[in-house]
């Protein structure tokens, strides 16, 4: 191998667009398989790709609650079709953490667009620059998601057991609580248990993710016939009504004590679990 392309060891990304090609056909009205908004125009589906682009290549040190951050410079993403690629170096500071993060953040911003992602981290060798991504660990991510199934991004172990999710110098910043085992051993980043901590607007941005977690599932309920969709609506009906519950036993307990806002009362009567 040339010089220039040696592999580095790198953390490796590989996620799939769920219902992207339903998305794009959608632009007669017609709904789309994921519970994905109908109608885009190809501007609108460029516009798109290039948000989800740039979400994934953007510095994240202002989403971290004003702390200031020193965000990875060997930080590659590259976007072909539904998929997209994200790699650090592996002994770029913090790699992990800033990997795991940005799939939390991204999660939970395209779940306000009504997109969900299905995916998988790996460790491994890797070339990724601007112009090309290739080597073993895109080959094992790109095989570990088909074993997703579900809306989830899932861990290979050894980012677990070889990789720090706490930020180096600033302990009380884990993604501990956000990686969850999965009744088939995978973990995974949970989207659903977020606190209220990872919004600007506090309970409001948490309630405004619930309601479009939960209004995404809703949609996904009409076209359960699909043996597919079905499959991902029960997991996700699932994980969400855990969380409502949840929810809606604290705002029963904080109601009694007077302990909670009118305006965040209203906001979290509307994150009720399915029946």
């Amino acid at each position: 191998m040339n010089k220039g392309l040696a592999y580095q060891e790198r953390v490796c990304l590989f996620i799939d667009i769920l219902g992207f090609k339903a998305w794009i056909d959608a632009s007669d009205g017609g709904k789309a398989a994921s519970g994905i908004k109908s109608g885009p125009s190809p501007e609108v589906t460029v516009d798109f790709l290039h948000r989800v682009l740039s979400l994934v290549s953007g510095v994240r040190a202002d989403d971290m609650s004003g702390i200031s951050l020193s965000v990875a410079g060997s930080k590659q993403a590259s976007q072909f079709s539904d998929s997209l690629v994200v790699s650090y170096q592996v002994d770029e500071p913090d790699a992990i953490f800033f990997m795991l993060y940005d799939i939390l953040l991204l999660q939970i911003e395209l779940i306000q667009h009504g997109v969900l992602i299905r995916g998988a981290v790996t460790l491994g060798k890797l070339f990724h620059d601007e112009n090309l991504v290739f080597g073993p660990a895109l080959v094992e991510a790109a095989e570990l998601e088909k074993l997703a199934m579900y809306p989830r991004v899932i861990l290979d172990r050894e980012i677990l057991t070889k990789g720090s999710v706490d930020m180096h110098g600033a302990p009380d910043h884990t993604l501990r609580n956000f990686l969850k085992q999965d009744l088939d051993g995978m973990f995974y980043i949970d989207y659903f248990g977020v606190s209220a901590g990872e919004f600007d607007a506090g309970n409001a941005g948490l309630a405004n993710h619930l309601i479009a977690l939960r209004d995404i599932v809703k949609r996904m309920s009409h076209l359960t016939r699909n043996p597919s969709i079905r499959l991902k609506h029960s997991w996700m009906r699932q994980k969400f009504n855990v969380v409502a519950e949840q929810i809606q036993n604290s705002k029963r307990i904080a109601s009694s004590k007077a302990l909670l806002e009118d305006a965040d009362f209203a906001w979290f009567n509307a994150v009720t679990p399915f029946k």
